[in-house]
């Protein structure tokens, strides 16, 4: 498993200290990201993004490189600008599962018009069940392993910078 994320605060650092593999990205280069996920040759990214605007240059990348994506979302669509609406609906249609942690995050998208056959529901805070199968079953067929991306939280300006796409600050969400 490799952890990617931006070299933001101590995520990075803290994993490589525990033994991990880490890889420092720039979420918004989608080119250079395709052409580590081609070289990598990952079967699967599980994509965390803090809010419907972040992670797509990297759904595009790995949709691009043939990587299964699962996306996690942690909130219900709070997206106002048609803008971002457009490019959340383009980026969620490359995920193979999107994950949601309650039954309102899962309403809130399926409202949103994101197909509900796509949709899993995990409720946050539930620990998983161990599992017999061996990992190469997990992650496709085991030829280059998962990587785990955190995108969008740690990135500075993120938020004004989508502010600007849409033109007005005050339909975007919460202020930075």
């Amino acid at each position: 498993m490799t952890l990617a994320a931006p070299m933001a605060g101590a995520l990075l650092p803290r994993a490589a200290a525990l033994g991990y593999a880490i890889k420092e990205i720039d979420p918004g280069d989608e080119a250079g990201l395709r052409r580590w996920l081609k070289r990598a040759g990952f079967d699967l990214i599980h994509l965390h993004a803090g809010i419907g605007w972040e992670g797509h240059a990297l759904a595009r990348a790995a949709g691009a490189s043939g990587t299964a994506i699962v996306r996690t979302e942690h909130l219900p669509n709070l997206l106002t600008c048609s803008v971002q609406q457009a490019e959340y609906h383009d980026g969620a249609a490359l995920a193979d599962r999107l994950l949601c942690v309650s039954k309102a995050v899962a309403d809130s998208r399926v409202a949103a018009g994101v197909a509900p056959e796509g949709i899993v529901t995990i409720l946050n805070g539930v620990a998983a069940r161990a599992t017999a199968r061996p990992a190469a079953t997990l992650c496709g067929n085991g030829t280059g392993g998962w990587a785990c991306v955190a995108d969008g939280r740690a990135v500075r300006g993120a938020k004004g910078a989508r502010r600007r796409a849409c033109g007005d600050a005050g339909t975007v969400g919460p202020a930075s």
